[in-house]
């Protein structure tokens, strides 16, 4: 942002106008300074001029400094004043800043963040890093027992950290077991991923120990949320929240997604997956959760199969939909 301050010439009674040389000063920023900053400073030897100011100099050489806090001092070094007027002329640079998080409604001192990531470089932010004042930044903030926040912000010039005030919010942890955890579907291995309205359960928000026949997993959840889902495969098992009591074990899947199916499908040549899709109606279970998809997911599975150009599946699906 341009901002330019004039001082208007003053004669001297007593002087010889001649001896006197008008200062003005355009003085500019890289990043608009806030509000909350003191004014520039220009000084020149003892003598001090400020944006506020008229003031005039007798002709000779002086050094210049400009500062102003949150910027970059800038000095001019053996300046020759000798015509009036003479325009102090200099860009101010922003300094860089560190980043400081401030949990917004705790008293507690401190909350640790699993993690904080740059998302413009995918980078893990370090508490030495500093950011360019004046420049958009966006950060993902991840704790271990508290919501994901993201951030998006820009960093005003000024002095020390910027403190960006973080609303965070407790979870719940919430116990289970699974006798086996894996599955093997058509050759390729899947692991249990799980979800809470429909939101993926991020990994630092998840541990898994392996105990005797079993697997036990603590998740960390809203406690709002209100339904619980355990995906497979390409099926699922779905609860709500407000029936499932910690240490139970989850059982097996009840429901298709149809969208993950196809994706399984996919991984496959045409002809693999039409025989993948064969067996996978031979089964009384599979046929009873094709049964309960809706007719969107019918739909979607059936423009599914005509890119597979196999009219047979077609007719089999949908008479077993019918039923």
């Amino acid at each position: 942002m341009r901002m330019i301050f004039f001082l208007t010439l003053v004669f001297s009674i007593v002087c010889n106008a001649q001896s006197n040389i008008e200062i003005q000063l355009d003085i500019t920023h890289d990043a608009s300074p806030p509000k909350n900053l003191p004014p520039y400073t220009v000084s020149i030897i003892s003598k001090t001029l400020t944006k506020q100011n008229k003031d005039t100099i007798a002709a000779g050489t002086y050094d210049i400094t400009i500062s102003q806090p949150g910027y970059k001092t800038k000095v001019i070094k053996q300046q020759s004043i000798t015509t009036s007027p003479f325009v102090i002329k200099a860009t101010l640079v922003a300094k860089k800043r560190q980043i400081s998080f401030e949990p917004k409604n705790y008293t507690m001192a401190c909350i640790d963040a699993h993690s904080v990531i740059n998302v413009k470089t995918s980078a893990k932010v370090e508490f030495r890093d500093t950011f360019c004042s004046g420049e958009q930044v966006h950060f993902i903030i991840r704790f271990s027992t508290y919501n994901t926040v993201e951030i998006v912000d820009v960093i005003p010039p000024g002095e020390g950290p910027y403190i960006i005030p973080v609303p965070l919010k407790k979870l719940n942890p919430l116990e289970f077991t699974i006798r086996k955890n894996t599955q093997i579907i058509d050759g390729l291995t899947y692991q249990y991923k799980f979800t809470t309205d429909g939101k993926p359960l991020e990994d630092h928000h998840l541990k898994v120990e392996n105990g005797i026949g079993r697997f036990y997993y603590t998740i960390m959840i809203d406690p709002d949320a209100k339904v619980f889902r355990a995906f497979i495969g390409h099926s699922f098992l779905e609860r709500s929240l407000k029936k499932f009591r910690s240490g139970m074990s989850i059982g097996r899947p009840e429901y298709l997604s149809v969208p993950l199916f196809i994706d399984h499908c996919s991984k496959f040549k045409k002809q693999q997956a039409v025989n993948i899709i064969n067996k996978f109606l031979k089964g009384f279970r599979n046929r009873k959760m094709l049964k309960n998809c809706s007719q969107q997911e019918l739909q979607q599975l059936i423009d599914y199969l005509r890119t597979l150009t196999d009219n047979d599946l077609e007719q089999k699906i949908m008479n077993i939909y019918s039923k």
